[in-house]
């Protein structure tokens, strides 16, 4: 697996994982079964191919050079290769397939099919990309102002055995930190008490079909998109300097960040968590003090706080990343984000009875710190004063019952006796059942 460098080092990237990842063999291996040597195949280094998903592309030319993942060197000016929202006041499907860029036909082909199933907020949020870029070897999915595009992993895509094998299924750099710490933090999507989707392994042999990619994809997108808008709000489109390089413009417009303006209407308190998310997610040692905390200690800080992820602590990049993607998930999918610390079991498990939940959350997007922060972000990002129909349906969160597994957590029922809310046990224990291994990713 190629971890691009830019990926490591750009001072205005944001990285978010996710399942899936890379295959080995780079572009140069057309899964698809393209012929290399076709006119939609453009030549970049590293003796790889990648290929234009619109070959009568009008950027074909410029494209190659100005989305190379594999130059940390370029960077375009926006004359050369403009934002998608720059050419067009409406964004389209045809107009993000003429800024992208894939290692296979199949991934293209499936991009195609994907992109009018997606939510209409997600085609003209691209409008803050310069363009797209999904190869089998990009793991994790991120953008950079260092090219303008987003850079998305292929696991996201495939339908197919023969698509999945060409994925390189090497595990995401950060899957180990934090495994020195007593506590453990879960996450997923649910929808009427079950999990939003069904999860498939890369080493599995079951298929998909296109509607198993659309709510996943949708949630991956969101979260990569609100880094690109961040950078790139639609209210500064009109200002930018086509003559100046991408990251240029990003450095340019620091001020006018809508994750800057977010922290100045409300920001994180917690400096023990931005503490622990250094251990979490950046693979920082852990002092003492840090080893030293419990579930309880760490639930209880994060309670009183007002983000909605322990990802946002990381920096206010992901802050509203993380914001955005539960918001947008709600509205559009009517899908609910669980957020829960247990003990770290004392060898790795997935069986449900070794996660007692010691506090846990369903919709903390919905409590009144997180959701005013979630508004004010929106009305900033959308360039939109009344965002009420994305905000005013959230529900205060749902508690989970301390004690009970993370699995028969998953099945929240309201009581409605009193405002201090009561949740029904699950009937079943669920003790002999197992979680997908994604609930442990805390990347995205």
């Amino acid at each position: 697996m190629r971890i691009y460098f830019f990926l490591i080092v750009a001072l205005y990237l944001a990285g978010c994982g996710g399942s899936g990842g890379g295959n080995g063999s780079g572009g140069g291996n057309n899964g698809g079964g393209t012929n290399n040597t076709g006119p939609n195949i453009v030549d970049i280094p590293d003796d790889d191919a990648l290929i234009l998903a619109d070959s009568n592309s009008p950027y074909a030319a410029e494209l190659s050079n100005c989305l190379n993942p594999y130059n940390e060197s370029i960077s375009c000016t926006l004359s050369t290769i403009p934002l998608i929202g720059q050419s067009t006041t409406t964004v389209t499907p045809a107009d993000i397939l003429e800024k992208t860029l894939v290692s296979h036909q199949w991934m293209a082909n499936r991009w195609e099919a994907l992109l009018p199933l997606l939510p209409d907020d997600i085609l003209q949020l691209m409008g803050s990309v310069t363009g797209v870029v999904i190869t089998s070897d990009t793991r994790p999915s991120f953008f950079t102002t260092q090219t303008g595009a987003i850079y998305l992993d292929s696991a996201f895509f495939w339908l197919t055995n023969s698509e999945k094998g060409v994925i390189d299924s090497t595990p995401d750099f950060r899957s180990g930190f934090g495994d020195e710490l007593q506590f453990i933090t879960l996450a997923r999507y649910v929808r009427d008490n079950d999990y939003a989707w069904d999860t498939y392994s890369l080493s599995g042999t079951e298929e998909r079909t296109l509607n198993d990619l659309v709510e996943p994809l949708s949630s991956l997108l969101f979260h990569e998109l609100g880094h690109a808008n961040d950078f790139f709000p639609r209210s500064q489109y009109s200002s930018l300097i086509d003559s100046n390089t991408i990251l240029n413009e990003g450095e340019r417009l620091a001020p006018s960040r809508v994750s800057t303006a977010m922290i100045n209407f409300s920001d994180l308190n917690s400096e023990l968590l931005v503490d622990v998310a250094d251990v979490l997610f950046k693979g920082i040692t852990a002092s003492e003090a840090i080893l030293a905390l419990t579930p309880e200690d760490v639930a209880a800080e994060f309670s009183m706080d007002v983000a909605n992820d322990d990802y946002a602590y990381t920096s206010q990049f992901e802050d509203l990343s993380m914001l955005l993607e539960e918001v947008m998930m709600k509205y559009h999918f009517g899908i609910d984000r669980d957020i829960a610390y247990m003990d770290r079991p004392a060898t790795e498990s997935n069986f449900c009875v070794d996660y007692p939940v010691r506090w846990g959350q369903r919709g903390r997007i919905g409590d009144p710190g997180v959701k005013a922060r979630t508004r004010y972000m929106l009305q900033v990002m959308l360039n939109q004063t009344d965002v009420s129909e994305y905000i005013d349906d959230l529900d205060e969160p749902v508690a989970m019952i301390n004690g009970d597994n993370w699995c028969q957590n998953i099945n929240l029922t309201a009581s409605p006796v009193s405002s201090k809310t009561l949740y029904q046990r699950s009937e079943n224990p669920l003790d002999d059942s197992t979680f997908p291994e994604s609930d442990k990713r805390r990347f995205h």
